[in-house]
């Protein structure tokens, strides 16, 4: 199923983003939330592109949207 899937991604990115947070490297004050928002606005952006327009997934600029999407939203404040 896809929301267990999402599920295990979230664990697996926040226990990722905990130790980025804690040394500095990005903005996470709760690696758990910031985890679960990343993988449901990945998932969201995929599912409305796929549905709408599945060949801008195979575009090189659409992937480094979607970084610099997740990039901004972990940006450490300056």
């Amino acid at each position: 199923r896809v929301t267990a899937f999402e599920e295990r991604v979230a664990d697996t990115l926040a226990q990722y983003l905990g130790v980025r947070a804690d040394s500095g490297e990005i903005r996470a004050p709760d690696p758990a939330l910031s985890a679960k928002i990343v993988v449901r606005a990945m998932a969201g952006v995929m599912r409305r592109t796929l549905a709408r327009e599945p060949r801008l997934v195979a575009d090189p600029r659409f992937t480094d949207e979607l970084i610099v999407l997740v990039e901004g939203y972990l940006r450490p404040p300056r």
